[in-house]
C-alpha cells in the first residue's frame, strides 16, 4: 500500500507540474526601452496578451511580473537609457519577471498591456531635473512661444553650445520662422493640377523628443532645423505657399498634423524625420510612403513613429477594431502611385548629396501618412544615433545641403507632374 501512495503522489505531481507547464504557454520575445523628456517606456513584447502586475523591489527598483509566462531561458538583459539602468527578465514562480534598475530620477509609474501585439508597456515618469544656475552675464535662449523650447533656464556655456557647432541650427529662433501652422492663415488651394501648397511636418516636438543622438544632440531639433531650411528654400526659391505643423519646439496632435495639411488642400504633405535605433554603427537614408498590405498594419505599433499616435489615441489603434479602420482609410487611398513616385525623387536625391547609404523606398503602415489626403512621404534622411550620423546632422552647412535635395526632388516632381497635367 504504502509503494503505491508514493507511485500516486509521484503521478500526481509530474501531473501539477505538467499542468503548470501547459498553463504558461505565454512567452517574453523581446524587451526594449524608449527615452522621452518627462518619462522613460519600458516596452515588453510577448507571444500573446497577458495579465501583469508590478512590484516593488529593495530600493527604487520594480519588477513587471507577467502571469502565467516564460522567458523561454533568454533574459533580454538591456540598458541604460533613462531612468533605467538596466533591464532583464527571469523566471520566478510561474511568471516572468521583468526587473528593473532604476536611478534615483525615477518618480511614478504608470502601466498598460496591449492586444496587437501583445506587450507591456510601463511608464516610468522622472523627477524635474535640477538644473545649475547660469553665471552672470550669460545669455539664456528664449522662444517666441509660451510652448517652450526645452533649453528654458540653460546657458549656453551648459549645453557645451562652443564644442557642439550646429545646435543651434536646430532651433526656431535662429532661422525664419514666419510660415503659416494654422489652417486660417491660409486660404485652401483651389488649383489642383498645380503643385503650389506644401506642407512640411517636423516630427516630433515638445515632450515628443523623438531619437537621441551620442552627444545628446535630439531628433526634434535637428527635423525643426532641416524643416524650417526646406520651408524657406519652396517659399523663396520655388514660389510656392508653405506650412508647418510646428515652427518651434511645441506639440502638435499627430491629427492636428494632417488636419491642417487637409483643410488648406496642400498638394504635398512631407514628414520629416531623422533615424534611430539600439546599434550605433547603423547608418543609411529611407523613404516610406504609405502601406497598402495588411500584413504591414499588424506591425504597425512597433514602428517609433507611430508612438505618438498610439499614446494619444490608445482606443482607436487596439486590436481588430483599429486595424478595421486603417484597412478602411487606405481602401480610399488614391495618392499611392504619386506617394511612391514622390519618394523615389526624394530618396535618390538624398543618396546623391549626402553621400549616404541606400537603404531604399519602402512602405510602412505610418499612422500620420493615412489621414493626409494628398501625396504623401516620410523620409529619414539619416541615422542620429550614428556618431558620425549626428555629426552630419548638427552642422548648418549639412542640414543646408539635406534641405536643398529635398528641395531638389520636390521641383523635378513638381514638373514632370506639371507637365502630365498640361499645366506647365
Amino acid at each position: 500500500m504504502k509503494s503505491v501512495s508514493v507511485r500516486a503522489i509521484v503521478v500526481l505531481v509530474a501531473a501539477l507540474a505538467a499542468a503548470g507547464a501547459a498553463a504558461a504557454k505565454n512567452k517574453v520575445t523581446g524587451i526594449q526601452l524608449k527615452d522621452y523628456n518627462d518619462y522613460t517606456a519600458v516596452v515588453v513584447s510577448l507571444d500573446e496578451p497577458s495579465k501583469f502586475s508590478v512590484k516593488d523591489l529593495k530600493g527604487s527598483d520594480l519588477a513587471i511580473v507577467v502571469e502565467d509566462c516564460k522567458t523561454g531561458g533568454k533574459s533580454y538583459k538591456t540598458g541604460p537609457k533613462g531612468v533605467v539602468t538596466e533591464a532583464y527578465a527571469k523566471d520566478k514562480d510561474g511568471d516572468a519577471w521583468v526587473v528593473l534598475k532604476l536611478t534615483d530620477r525615477a518618480s511614478r509609474y504608470s502601466g498598460k498591456s496591449t492586444k496587437s501585439p501583445a506587450r507591456v508597456v510601463l511608464k516610468i515618469l522622472k523627477k524635474p531635473s535640477k538644473e545649475p544656475a547660469g553665471e552672470t552675464g550669460e545669455t539664456k535662449r528664449t522662444t517666441k512661444t509660451g510652448e517652450g523650447s526645452g533649453w528654458e533656464g540653460v546657458t549656453l556655456k551648459d549645453r557645451g553650445e562652443l564644442n557642439m557647432p550646429g545646435v543651434a541650427a536646430g532651433c526656431a529662433v535662429d532661422l525664419d520662422t514666419n510660415f503659416a501652422i494654422e489652417s486660417d492663415e491660409m486660404t485652401p488651394d483651389k488649383t489642383p493640377n498645380v503643385i503650389d501648397t506644401i506642407f512640411i511636418d517636423p516630427g516630433h516636438g515638445g515632450k515628443y523628443t523623438g531619437a537621441a543622438g551620442p552627444s545628446n544632440i535630439i531628433e526634434k531639433d535637428v527635423n525643426l532645423g532641416i524643416s524650417l531650411r526646406l520651408a524657406r528654400m519652396l517659399r523663396d526659391d520655388l514660389g510656392v505657399r508653405v506650412a508647418l505643423s510646428r515652427v518651434d519646439d511645441r506639440m502638435v496632435l499627430m491629427k492636428d498634423r494632417t488636419r491642417v495639411a487637409n483643410e488648406i488642400k496642400a498638394d504635398l504633405f512631407i514628414d520629416l524625420h531623422n533615424n534611430g535605433v539600439l546599434n550605433s554603427k547603423v547608418r543609411g537614408t529611407e523613404t516610406f510612403f504609405l502601406s497598402d498590405a495588411k500584413a504591414d498594419w499588424s506591425r504597425a505599433m512597433d514602428y517609433a513613429e507611430n508612438e505618438e499616435f498610439i499614446i494619444e489615441n490608445p482606443d482607436l489603434v487596439e486590436g481588430k477594431t483599429g486595424l478595421n479602420l486603417i484597412l478602411a482609410a487606405l481602401a480610399q487611398n488614391e495618392f499611392l502611385q504619386e506617394s511612391s513616385e514622390l519618394a523615389h525623387y526624394v530618396q535618390e536625391n538624398l543618396v546623391h548629396d549626402m553621400g549616404t547609404k541606400d537603404r531604399g523606398v519602402k512602405q510602412a503602415p505610418f499612422y500620420v501618412l493615412v489621414y493626409a489626403n494628398m501625396p504623401s512621404v516620410l523620409l529619414e534622411c539619416e541615422f542620429l544615433t550614428n556618431p558620425a550620423g549626428e555629426k552630419l546632422l548638427v552642422e548648418p552647412d549639412s542640414q543646408e545641403i539635406i534641405a536643398r535635395s529635398i528641395y531638389n526632388a520636390i521641383k523635378a516632381y513638381k514638373e514632370d507632374f506639371e507637365e502630365k497635367m498640361g499645366t506647365r
